[in-house]
């Protein structure tokens, strides 16, 4: 199996009912090449036999890591998920990354190679910079933070604009699924990382949402586009070698 392709049946398998295996197959087919970039981001990000990794926000991405990445240990952050539980000698940490610049955060440990944070970073409301920033004092230095997010700035949304239409959600009602408080562009993140003392060492843009044809249509035109109006956003960014191990984190006595 190639490292782009990813196994939609073989995702659905843990879960059992009818009406949520519906829904997350639809899920799935939507993100279906998204997570094929993101795991062709990671492969080129992590150059080490076995790595360490530490999924932010657990999802559907942490079992295709489990499964892709030889030997990898996939450990997660962020808020816990019935379907993927850490598997023996795996952890999960709960943190609310909103938090990350509070003392109720968890320490970081700097023992990860590589963290990835998909489709994580528009849903908080706490600057970028604080959260990569506590993020990389995971990292041992050299790791990855691999990073995927929605382009603010993508074609479509420019089009919605000019047609008086907002490309963004209010925030929702519910507190565990607020939806987008912001979405960002590529040099935004490009700021934020610079911000947080990360290198960038990767960015890719790509049209990769969707699986009707009209959306493979404009993933096609999206190789075309420049590619600060594509719809998706991939970075890596890296902790420098030669950084301190010490934590740069900021907390209150």
């Amino acid at each position: 199996m190639s490292s782009g392709e990813v196994r939609v049946e073989a995702l659905l398998e843990p879960i059992h009912d009818p009406e949520r295996r519906e829904e997350w197959a639809t899920y799935l087919r939507y993100h279906a090449r998204r997570y094929a970039v993101l795991l062709d981001a990671v492969h080129g990000c992590v150059d080490v036999g076995s790595p360490r990794i530490l999924n932010v926000g657990p999802m559907f991405e942490t079992a295709i890591l489990r499964e892709r990445i030889h030997g990898a240990t996939v450990d997660t952050l962020g808020f816990a998920h019935p379907l993927f539980p850490p598997r023996s000698a795996e952890r999960h940490v709960e943190v609310d990354l909103n938090d990350a610049d509070s003392p109720r955060a968890p320490e970081p440990d700097g023992q990860y190679d590589a963290i990835v944070m998909a489709e994580v970073i528009e849903h908080l409301h706490t600057a970028p910079s604080v959260v990569l920033r506590y993020l990389a004092g995971w990292l041992t230095p050299g790791g990855a933070l691999v990073i995927q997010t929605p382009n603010a700035v993508a074609l479509h949304k420019r089009i919605r604009m000019l047609l008086g239409r907002n490309p963004m959600e209010p925030p929702r009602e519910s507190r565990g699924n607020p939806g987008h408080f912001h979405e960002y562009t590529v040099g935004e993140l490009r700021a934020a990382a610079t911000a947080a003392r990360l290198e960038v060492s990767a960015v890719r843009t790509a049209n990769y949402f969707g699986a009707s044809s009209a959306a493979k249509a404009y993933g096609a035109l999206g190789r075309v586009l420049p590619p600060r109006l594509r719809h998706g956003i991939t970075l890596c960014l890296r902790r420098p070698v030669d950084e301190s191990t010490q934590s740069r984190r900021r907390r209150s006595d």
